[in-house]
């Protein structure tokens, strides 16, 4: 397994200077800001710095170096975790709440799914400070989980999830279906 952010980084990754801000450029800039994406090949990132890369990038890098995952954070993912190319590579984002970020029902920033027309939608979205639509209350599913990967000796995967509301709040299922944990 590799893992861009902790322990068996390759003898490569071993060499870079992590203590020191983050570079414009170069290799620590590109483990720590590249991306994957359901594309063929490299692409640009939108973040500025580093880039995007595809399955059939991951599928080589994997081989290459023997491994058969790569486990990676640093990206949000609502659902605390996110599978990618045929489960090669997973993201785990260890933060509930991220940024305080709310997601409203489809439809209901342009006024369909609350009744009102697009113009009121419109307008309460120029309100907001960032231009994003608020949230409209109950129907919204506030916030990002969080995830932490576990694994077993036989290296044998488990994710503990966890909102950032206390208990009682129902844990979701996880995005395959598979039984997720809240964090003691």
């Amino acid at each position: 397994m590799h893992t861009p952010h902790g322990a068996r980084a390759r003898p490569q990754i071993r060499t870079i200077d992590r203590k020191q801000e983050v570079p414009h450029d170069g290799a620590m800039c590109d483990l720590l800001w590249s991306d994957p994406e359901d594309i063929d090949g490299w692409g640009l990132s939108p973040r500025g710095a580093g880039y995007l890369f595809g399955g059939e990038i991951t599928s080589k890098f994997n081989q290459a170096n023997k491994i058969e995952l790569i486990a990676r954070a640093h990206q949000l993912v609502m659902d605390g975790y996110k599978w990618m190319f045929h489960d090669q590579l997973v993201t785990v984002w260890s933060a509930p709440n991220y940024c305080y970020r709310c997601v409203a029902p489809q439809g209901w920033g342009d006024g369909q799914a609350s009744g009102e027309g697009a113009a009121s939608a419109a307008a309460r979205a120029r309100s907001t400070r960032d231009g994003r639509v608020p949230c409209p209350g109950v129907r919204c599913r506030c916030g990002n989980v969080a995830a932490i990967l576990e694994l077993d000796e036989h290296l044998g995967k488990n994710f503990k999830v966890r909102r950032a509301q206390g208990p009682g709040v129902p844990m979701p299922r996880g995005p395959r279906g598979g039984k997720m944990e809240r964090w003691r």
